[in-house]
């Protein structure tokens, strides 16, 4: 995604605080923090999937990968401008890595466990990644942890 779409991540943030209930900046901050962790998860998520199905569906494969090229330079663009480091960042995909491969017991046979978990959520997140913001600014507002709507 451009920086276009994570300047209007942090626009949309900002004319919230004008028209809703008055938030703290540590919440909209909180917020970006979460959906920038959310966007990690997809981005591993649409790293791994694919070299379970390339040779079945090369052209899902590809839109995956570049799924994940797009997720993932938000997520680090995202992440900087909260205080997230590079290397912070590089070792949570490393982490995350680790954790689907152990769901999956390192098995692609076992690949419909993080469809089930991800795919659906994943899909709408890289397509309309406002409106999570969005909803993770109103649960910050009303103090509720986890928001709804996350992967399973």
């Amino acid at each position: 995604m451009s920086a276009r779409t994570t300047a209007s991540l942090f626009g949309l943030a900002l004319a919230l605080t004008v028209t809703a209930a008055p938030l703290k900046q540590e919440d909209i901050i909180d917020a970006s923090r979460e959906v920038v962790s959310e966007l990690q998860e997809c981005s591993v998520y649409f790293v791994l999937s694919p070299t379970c199905f390339a040779e079945q569906s090369p052209a899902m494969a590809r839109d995956y990968r570049a799924a994940a090229d797009r997720i993932g330079v938000l997520a680090l663009k995202v992440g900087r401008s909260v205080g997230l480091s590079t290397e912070a960042f590089l070792a949570r995909h490393s982490l995350l890595s680790e954790e689907m491969m152990d769901a999956i017991q390192k098995s692609c046979v076992n690949i419909a466990v993080l469809q089930r978990r991800y795919a659906k959520f994943c899909l709408r997140l890289s397509q309309d990644t406002d409106s999570r913001l969005k909803e993770w600014i109103a649960c910050k507002q009303a103090q509720q942890s986890p928001c709804p709507g996350g992967p399973l």
